[in-house]
């Protein structure tokens, strides 16, 4: 479908600068972890990312009460310690409450009653995928007065969960273990209701401020001598995330710290949250609440990406990719009050696998599940070619800057349209082309 066809659907934005950059590579060296965490002692075969965070520092606040970050403690290199075999090309996903102080504004933190499966959000939330689907690692941290006011405590949910045997009955799970570890409790359940071997861990702490479910599969262990997915008895694994995390959390968000993650040598690349700040949400949403909320997905490490066959001699090539989504602070239980931008960057190991996918995905031949992309043509952005790519849902944008090919969309489908759209992706498209500039 051609571009003026669907201007007439959609309306294209139009910015107004013409910019090129030329694609180059520089060093880094080293990963910065403290000298005495199990991390700085791990061997991290097939890990790009390199951790930055910082620890202690001061966290964020929500209502006054500090929030703590999950992937502050919850990590690849974690991961790895406890006995997990890493695929670089699974992913690592982050979500987090990212605003400071204040009380909850009106309307946040809703819960959709007719949505009876959601609850609240987390106030932190990080998820880590092993070698396949069935070796993965969560740990989600909630607080009280992050909780939806129109509901019951969901801390009492949890509560039944890893106390009461009726309540573990209906998602097949039962208790393993008990301790008290000075004011927090921890209770060790196993189910069966989604793996054949999924433990909880369930962490009270703070009387009833704070509570966090540390989640588990390790389903094949000893059945796959071959290829197995974790080197520890899983019990091991399992005691050594509990001990990591139950120290880690009663020392406090301070102590925990603030998540910061990027890509070494030879991507060296941040992470796409910040490439996509967030004081860049003003530029796209001026009239809603400010963005709190945070979904940043990453590969862990290079991604082959190999030429089409019949495209002979060129490739194969490694990317790495992560991509950010700032939303408001409306639940995804209630999706009606949502706005939200995604941008994901796929960063190549030199500028001509960058040329070749950008050229291949917006070619007009190119056909994906909502059909053949069309082409930009009142904006110029990047050194590439610039497209709109059809999913069966809200069409994804599509550019190169040097050797970092960028994918952006909107949530609402009403983004879509004139002015909004080019008020929700004008501004923030040039901004985002400026900072991966400075990064060749």
């Amino acid at each position: 479908m051609k571009a003026s066809k669907r201007a007439g659907v959609w309306g294209f934005f139009v910015v107004s600068s013409v910019l090129a950059v030329t694609g180059c590579r520089s060093s880094v060296v080293g990963q910065a972890h403290p000298a005495t965490s199990p991390e700085a002692k791990q061997v991290e075969t097939g890990i790009a990312l390199q951790n930055l965070t910082t620890a202690p520092a001061k966290a964020n606040t929500y209502a006054g009460q500090p929030v703590y970050d999950a992937c502050a403690i919850m990590n690849p290199f974690l991961m790895q310690q406890a006995g997990f075999v890493i695929n670089p090309e699974q992913t690592f996903q982050q979500m987090k409450f990212t605003g400071d102080d204040g009380p909850p504004a009106p309307g946040t933190v809703t819960y959709d009653p007719d949505a009876s499966h959601e609850s609240p959000e987390p106030a932190s939330e990080c998820l880590l995928a092993g070698k396949d689907i069935k070796y993965n690692l969560s740990l989600s941290i909630d607080q009280k007065q992050y909780e939806s006011s129109d509901m019951s405590s969901e801390r009492d949910t949890v509560w039944r969960l890893a106390t009461n045997s009726e309540a573990q009955q209906s998602v097949q799970s039962h208790t393993v273990s008990h301790e008290t570890r000075g004011d927090m409790q921890i209770y060790v359940t196993m189910g069966t209701l989604v793996y054949p071997d999924e433990y909880q861990v369930y962490f009270f702490w703070g009387g009833d401020q704070y509570w966090a479910t540390l989640t588990m599969h390790a389903s094949d262990y000893g059945t796959r001598e071959d290829s197995p997915g974790i080197t520890k008895e899983p019990a091991d694994a399992l005691k050594f995330l509990v001990d990591q995390v139950a120290g880690r959390l009663a020392a406090g968000p301070d102590k925990v710290g603030l998540s910061k993650y990027k890509y070494a040598a030879p991507w060296n690349m941040p992470t796409a949250c910040d490439v996509y700040k967030p004081e860049d949400w003003a530029l796209s949403f001026t009239n809603d609440s400010g963005s709190a909320r945070v979904h940043e997905d990453s590969s862990i490490g290079p991604v082959r990406f190999t030429a089409d066959p019949q495209d002979p001699g060129k490739g194969p090539w490694q990317y790495v990719w992560s991509s950010c989504y700032r939303m408001n602070h409306a639940n995804t239980g209630n999706l009606v009050n949502q706005d939200g931008l995604t941008v994901q960057i796929d960063t190549y190991n030199n500028v001509d696998g960058a040329i070749y996918s950008n050229h291949v995905q917006c070619h007009p031949h190119a056909n994906g599940p909502g059909g053949p992309p069309s082409p930009e043509t009142k904006a110029k952005l990047g050194d590439g070619d610039v497209c709109w790519i059809p999913t069966g849902g809200n069409d994804h944008l599509l550019f190169k800057v040097g050797r970092h090919v960028v994918e952006m969309w909107a949530f609402k489908r009403e983004d879509y349209q004139q002015p909004a759209l080019n008020a929700v992706f004008g501004k923030v498209t040039n901004t985002i082309v400026d900072r991966l500039k400075k990064i060749p």
